[in-house]
């Protein structure tokens, strides 16, 4: 999926291809106009309201969002551990803020330290300020966390937790645990997954889901139980006996797509895929391109690698023809591109009739009508027979025969000087005219 990050003046800042599902993220902020602060992205140009950058199941882009430096300050919260970016929330200046939880900040998972818990957050001013506390903001405030060590807590616990499981991309497995305090505090408990950069939370509760952030990744990964006693503040790691962890065997399964098509099927590294070539009405496919550059176009299978593959095609319009005919036989013929816009010949001349149009699949159009080529289209011209006219004493007259008058006329001569008598049905020739000589 193709994600572009714009700058205020609507030029591509930065643009890069990623594989679906996955979160992307931008290397640096644009700078803001003169005024203004940069606060976050939106997918609207021109939005005064920030989003979260969602993980990418189509291509899309991003704007950037600004507001007046006079009238919004931000509150950067900062763990100290240098495992993440600090956090940062915008508000209102001089509007009441009250200090959140780790787990609002997006920090319970990552920022537990151990045997060590959140005590109070340390301002620049030195005033401490517990979660829950409010203060007004009236100016960029940096909020450093102090940590304290916990209270030591040893649980008797039983479980069902089996030693090994072996699973594939998006599936689901029941991981139950029951866990009692010695002292008689009450726990609640958290999976967590060991063996990828940093430990990942499952979630509370027993049903197990293989995170996206290894779902992509064959190997071995480690579940583990933490508890909190929720009287006493304190985290307890649990997994120090055996029986308390398992092992995880992911055979990822991979995504194989085609970029502007609903072609998309799951396999796993090393199969080998029959390629399924697009069809485009107007089009021809001319090439069929890995993320790489590398063309498969010549191939009839491809080699899953370890990694979501997404198939690019590569298409030239196709070319139609066009034909004119006239009464059974070809006139003219042409070849167009698909999609072009043509402006239809002028009807052809035929003796006795008249043009009337063209007609192509069971439509009539006038000449010069403007047509959009979609296919092969055979154009027949229509005709219609003429009615003969004659001019008699500069009168004209249409059908078959006129009749010369006779008052006061002693012959009639038409343009050749051939005389007709006062009174005869003459049968007309079309362009004839007639001239009396009168007594």
């Amino acid at each position: 999926m193709h994600v572009t990050f714009y700058d205020s003046d609507g030029n591509v800042f930065q643009e890069s291809d990623w594989t679906y599902r996955t979160v992307p993220y931008c290397v640096e902020s644009p700078s803001a106009p003169e005024g203004m602060r940069f606060v976050g992205w939106s997918t609207i140009s021109g939005s005064d309201a920030v989003m979260d950058i969602l993980p990418v199941e189509s291509d899309i882009g991003y704007h950037p969002v600004y507001l007046p430096t006079d009238s919004v300050y931000g509150v950067t919260f900062d763990p100290e551990n240098g495992i993440d970016e600090p956090r940062v929330m915008y508000h209102a200046k001089d509007s009441i803020v009250t200090i959140p939880t780790l787990d609002v900040l997006g920090f319970s998972a990552k920022y537990d330290h151990g045997s060590f818990i959140l005590d109070t957050w340390m301002p620049e001013s030195g005033l401490e300020q517990d979660v829950g506390s409010t203060f007004i903001l009236s100016s960029d405030t940096m909020l450093v966390a102090e940590w304290i060590r916990s209270v030591a807590v040893t649980p008797e616990f039983d479980n069902d937790l089996p030693s090994s499981i072996s699973i594939d991309r998006f599936d689901d497995y029941t991981l139950s645990v029951s866990c009692i305090c010695v002292d008689g505090d009450s726990l609640t408990y958290e999976w967590f997954l060991r063996g990828v950069s940093e430990d990942t939370s499952l979630g509370i509760g027993s049903i197990f889901h293989v995170p996206d952030t290894i779902a992509s990744f064959p190997g071995t990964y480690i579940v583990y139980v933490r508890a909190t006693n929720l009287d006493r503040s304190a985290v307890v790691d649990m997994s120090y006996a055996d029986s308390n962890m398992c092992s995880i065997t992911v055979d990822a399964t991979y995504l194989l797509s085609i970029h502007g098509t609903d072609t998309i099927s799951e396999h796993h590294a090393g199969d080998s895929v029959g390629i399924t070539f697009p069809f485009k009405e107007g089009h021809v496919l001319v090439d069929l391109l890995l993320p790489d550059g590398t063309s498969v176009f010549d191939d009839d299978f491809l080699i899953m690698p370890s990694y979501d593959v997404t198939l690019k095609p590569v298409w030239e319009k196709d070319v139609c023809r066009i034909e004119y005919r006239s009464e059974g036989s070809v006139t003219d013929v042409m070849d167009v591109t698909y999609g072009e816009l043509i402006s239809l010949s002028a009807g052809p001349i035929r003796g006795g009739y008249g043009f009337s149009g063209w007609t192509c699949r069971g439509n009539t159009f006038d000449a010069c009508t403007n047509v959009c080529v979609t296919s092969d289209m055979v154009f027949e011209a229509c005709w219609v027979p003429n009615v003969p006219s004659c001019m008699v004493d500069g009168v004209r007259y249409e059908g078959d025969s006129v009749v010369l008058g006779s008052e006061g006329v002693l012959y009639w001569y038409d343009q050749d000087g051939i005389r007709y008598l006062p009174g005869e049905t003459v049968a007309v020739e079309d362009g004839q005219s007639f001239l009396p000589i009168r007594s």
